[in-house]
Parts: structure tokens; C-alpha cells; sequence
């Protein structure tokens, strides 16, 4: 009888932690299926694919506002990568032929959706159950940035679900089929897209020199003419606009309010700071906090990172953090935190690769630990509490 109690009794923590999992899960699809049919601010690529559908670089309608925007010529840029715009084009068509607005949340929920669903693939084929797999979703899905970008439709968000969904894409291509020119050419669309996120190229080129001798320079070859025809048509794009390849046309646009005047080395300690050690806005009255757009700890979203302690390390995974460091070193360089964010969103051009390492060789190897889903939980709390306060920070119009 005392052993019927005890079984019975497990059972039924095990069905409240799969009921918690589920809910915790449906809140974050509810809460970005809520902010891709609210949010209407900062629309600049859907701009841009109505300029690239009548032959122009440029904004042919100039946005309410003018963030990020390059004067060049008394014409306004966009310096962000061209390649959510690009794949915005036969939407924003349809919606004009039908005399209907288009948003960029009609775009980034789907593709929020799909990383989503990308992620707990991966982790499945790096042999977690399918539990398992649902809590690695969970940290990157719900108790990260990766929240905010999701639920926040506008243009800087929609550059980086863009890149995330390219890279879950190529890692998932690393783990199954391997045709290493469609993998090069993922990582160059990333590129298109953002810059910083495209340097995870380093990882898969790494990855492809560890192959047998024998192949090792056709292999190579492949993935360095995929990411080369993506790289090509963005020069081709900056030297058309700005007659310079490698000109994206931040030479050109103000720095906001707090931001360097241009990338530095001398950048990084300030904003390695901000990423490690960034605290929230006070408030003096209740809540008390709220979210410090400028940026915050990456640990106080995603207290779950501590567990990259736990990693049973081999070649591979000493590459990928080699290139998640040189990747993190980039955006620390950066003039800018990346600003209107929660928590510290370019920390989500590596942190895909950062949740397959837990997922291949997390926790020694063994079953995720009960301190990764408290940290998971804790994590995805704070996330939704910053985020809440967010909203109310967000431009009008």
C-alpha cells in the first residue's frame, strides 16, 4: 500500500509538471499571437518591400518615424540587412492588390511560431525526449529575449526572428542531411538579414574541417559558395545605394541618445557590463521595476545559462563556444546596446546555438535537472513581468 502511495504520488508531480510545461507553453504562443495582431509601430520593412516593388532602394514612403534610417543623397536608407523586406514583397503585394494593410506581425508570427517548433525538433535529434526537448523550448522561446522580439512586431525585432529561424534552420540541415551549400547558404541569408547573426558561419566552417581528409575540400567548397551567393547580392545592393560593398549605411545614420559614435573594441567592457550585469529601471512605487530598455543581464532573464557549466565537453562544443564568444565579441563592439529591447536581444544572434549544446551535452549528459526547469520557470516569470512594463515604453503612431 505505502509503495501504491508513493508511485501514485510521483505520478501526480509528474502530471503537474507536464500540465505547468503545457501552460507555460501556450501562454507564450497566446502572448505573441496577442502582439502580431496589436502592434502597428515601426513598420520601416514593410516600407522598404513597397519601395523594392516599384525598383527602388529607398524609401519611396517615409516612415512615421526615422529610426535607424541613413540620409544619403536627400534620400533616406535603410542600413538594416534587406532580406526581411525582400521576403515581405509577395505579401505586401497581395495586401495592396486586395486594398488591405499589411503588418510585419502577420510575418513574424508564423516564423516565431516555427522556431519555436524548429527548436524542440532540434532537441529531439540531439536525443531528448519529447519533455525534454518542450523545456529547452521553454528557456529559448519563453525565458529569453526571444519572447519580446516574438510578441513586439516592429522592424528591429522582425530583422532578428528572421536570423533566428535561419539558423535553426541550418543547424537542423547540420544534424540531418548535411548538403553543406543549402547550410552556407542559410548562414548567408542570416547575414542578409543581420550581419552579426551571419558570423556563425565560423562554427558550420569549423564543423566541415573536421570531416575526413578525403571530402574535406569539396565540403568546404560547397559551404563557401552557399554563403558566398547570398554575401554577393548584399554587396551588390550596398555598392548600388551607397557605392561602397561593405557601406550598409550606418556611416550615415545619428547615433541615438546613449550609443557610441562608431563600432570600437574600446565598446566592449561598457556593454559586456550591461550584458552581465545590467539592472532594471526603479520604480517608486508598485511594481517597483520595470524594464531597463537600454538593457539588461542576459542571467536575469535567462538565469537557465548557468548551466552551460554542465556541458560534457568535446571538439565540437569547444568550437561553438569559441564562435558564440567571437559572435557575443562583435555586438559588445557595436556602437549600441541594440536599445528598445527586453533584457539584451543581440545576445539571440548565438543563443540558438547556445540551447543545441545544452540539448547535445547538457547536464553531463544525463536528463535535464530539476535546477534547469526552476531556473527555466524563474526565468520565464521575469521575462513576462519586464515585458508587461515594456509595452507601455513602446512609440505611438
Amino acid at each position: 500500500m505505502w509503495l501504491v502511495d508513493r508511485l501514485s504520488g510521483s505520478q501526480n508531480v509528474k502530471w503537474a509538471e507536464r500540465m505547468l510545461l503545457a501552460g507555460c507553453l501556450s501562454l507564450c504562443a497566446s502572448a505573441v499571437i496577442f502582439g502580431s495582431l496589436l502592434v502597428r509601430n515601426e513598420q520601416q520593412y514593410v516600407r522598404l518591400a513597397e519601395s523594392f516593388l516599384i525598383g527602388k532602394l529607398y524609401f519611396t514612403s517615409i516612415p512615421a518615424h526615422l529610426h535607424d534610417t541613413a540620409a544619403f543623397g536627400q534620400r533616406h536608407y535603410w542600413p538594416l540587412g534587406p532580406l526581411p523586406a525582400v521576403l515581405l514583397m509577395p505579401f505586401v503585394s497581395f495586401f495592396r492588390l486586395i486594398g488591405a494593410d499589411f503588418y510585419l506581425g502577420y510575418a513574424s508570427l508564423p516564423l516565431t511560431l516555427a522556431s519555436g517548433w524548429l527548436c524542440f525538433r532540434i532537441a529531439q535529434k540531439c536525443g531528448r525526449s519529447n519533455e525534454e526537448s518542450a523545456w529547452l523550448t521553454l528557456a529559448f522561446c519563453g525565458s529569453s529575449s526571444y519572447l519580446s522580439v516574438g510578441v513586439i512586431s516592429m522592424s528591429w525585432p522582425f530583422a532578428q526572428i528572421v536570423a533566428v529561424c535561419l539558423i535553426f534552420l541550418a543547424i537542423d540541415e547540420w544534424l540531418t542531411r548535411r548538403r553543406w551549400w543549402l547550410l552556407g547558404f542559410l548562414l548567408g541569408l542570416t547575414a542578409a538579414a543581420r550581419i552579426s547573426a551571419g558570423l556563425n558561419i565560423a562554427l558550420f566552417t569549423g564543423a566541415a574541417l573536421f570531416c575526413e581528409k578525403k571530402g574535406r575540400a569539396k565540403i568546404v567548397a560547397a559551404l563557401a559558395v552557399g554563403f558566398t551567393i547570398p554575401i554577393f547580392f548584399l554587396a551588390a545592393y550596398n555598392f548600388i545605394r551607397f557605392g561602397s560593398m561593405f557601406e550598409t549605411g550606418y556611416s550615415y545614420q545619428l547615433p541615438s541618445p546613449g550609443d557610441f559614435p562608431t563600432i570600437s573594441l574600446t565598446n566592449v567592457i561598457p556593454h559586456l557590463l550591461i550584458f552581465l550585469f545590467g539592472p532594471p529601471t526603479t520604480l517608486d512605487k508598485f511594481p517597483f521595476f520595470a524594464a531597463n530598455t537600454y538593457g539588461m543581464s542576459v542571467l536575469l532573464l535567462s538565469p537557465w545559462l548557468f548551466f552551460l557549466g554542465s556541458l560534457k565537453m568535446d571538439r565540437f562544443n569547444y568550437l561553438a563556444l569559441a564562435n558564440c564568444a567571437a559572435v557575443l565579441l562583435v555586438v559588445l563592439a557595436w556602437r549600441s546596446t541594440g536599445q528598445l529591447q527586453v533584457g539584451y536581444r543581440f545576445s539571440l544572434d548565438f543563443l540558438p546555438i547556445i540551447t543545441v549544446l545544452l540539448a547535445r551535452s547538457g547536464f553531463n549528459a544525463k536528463k535535464i535537472s530539476w535546477g534547469f526547469k526552476v531556473l527555466t520557470i524563474l526565468g520565464f516569470i521575469l521575462t513576462l513581468y519586464f515585458l508587461v512594463s515594456f509595452i507601455d515604453l513602446l512609440p505611438q503612431g
